[in-house]
Order: C-alpha cells, then sequence, then structure tokens
C-alpha cells in the first residue's frame, strides 16, 4: 500500500514538475488569450487585440431662449456627424392633449396658442409634437441646416390684450428616419 500510495505521490509530482514549468501557451477560452510561465523566463507570449469603437451620431443645436409669436423662430443644426439612415428630433414636452401651448396673462388669465413646424408643414399636436428634424440632406453639404416654427393664436382670437408668456419644453432625440 505504501509503494502504491508513493507511487502515486511520485507521479503526481512529476506530472505537475511537467505542467508549472510549460513554456508560455495559448488556450482557447472563447474570447481571451491566457498566458503563463513558471520557469523563470521573462518571455511571456505576444498577441494581438481587435479593437471595436461605435462612433454615436454628433451636432450641436441652437435653440432660440425666447420664441417671439410675431415671427419665425428658428432652431439650427451645426457639424452633422448623423450615422446612416438616422436624424435629429426635437420634441415639444408640455402641449395639452388638445395641441395648445398654455400661456399666461400677466392678470393671471391662461389662454393658449398652437405651434407650426414650417419645414414639415404642420401643426403641432399631443401626438405629433415634432418641432423640428434633421437628416443628413438638410445640410446639403454644409456645416449648417436650419428649421422654422411659428406660434399662432388658436382657436381662442380672443385673448386679452397685452403681454402672454408661455414656456415651450422639449427633448432632443437622434432616432432612425422613419420611412
Amino acid at each position: 500500500m505504501k509503494k502504491i500510495l508513493s507511487l502515486l505521490i511520485a507521479l503526481a509530482i512529476v506530472l505537475s514538475i511537467g505542467v508549472l514549468s510549460a513554456t508560455p501557451v495559448s488556450a482557447d477560452a472563447g474570447n481571451a488569450d491566457y498566458y503563463g510561465s513558471m520557469d523563470g523566463s521573462n518571455e511571456y507570449g505576444s498577441g494581438q487585440i481587435e479593437v471595436t469603437h461605435r462612433a454615436y451620431s454628433s451636432f450641436q443645436l441652437e435653440i432660440p431662449l425666447y420664441a417671439d409669436s410675431m415671427m419665425p423662430n428658428t432652431i439650427t443644426a451645426y457639424y452633422p456627424n448623423l450615422e446612416d439612415g438616422y436624424q435629429i428630433e426635437i420634441y415639444v414636452t408640455n402641449l395639452n392633449e388638445d395641441g395648445t401651448l398654455n400661456m399666461t396673462h400677466s392678470s393671471g388669465e391662461v389662454s393658449t396658442m398652437v405651434l407650426y413646424n414650417v419645414n414639415d408643414c404642420l401643426h403641432l399636436s399631443y401626438q405629433n409634437p415634432l418641432l423640428a428634424s434633421f437628416a443628413m440632406e438638410d445640410f446639403n453639404n454644409t456645416y449648417s441646416a436650419s428649421s422654422e416654427f411659428y406660434i399662432q393664436q388658436g382657436e381662442n382670437f380672443n385673448m386679452k390684450a397685452g403681454t402672454h408668456t408661455g414656456i415651450i419644453c422639449y427633448r432632443i432625440e437622434c432616432n432612425p428616419i422613419s420611412q
């Protein structure tokens, strides 16, 4: 029994020495290379790494801080670097369910106005609040493109005389162009 046990221990030692002193090897482990050396050498192997980088769309937008109901208001996109088939979209996020925008008179009276997207020829609605959009073809090989919108009186043409103010809240997205 001692001989068998001694033989097994000796065999285990011989096999482990062979494994520990192996030269650097690469084991296929799916998406990684493993190197190891226990023989005291300074050479551990070499290889290469494939690099993948995804450059997402980039652009700059100029959106007015103040909008005038008596004039067209312009949103300008600059320096587009859009992925193929993608466009920049600016949506209004605070329209009423009837598609109007709340305006408040200095007296506190609330009235409403509607927004009109000139480039896409549409009145904004709660279901379609697209204020402006830009695709690569809108830039015509230049560094900028513009889109206009108007703010118009809604069905309430009897707004109280004086200044009415409101806030347009918006969200910017870069989405695939819908067909």
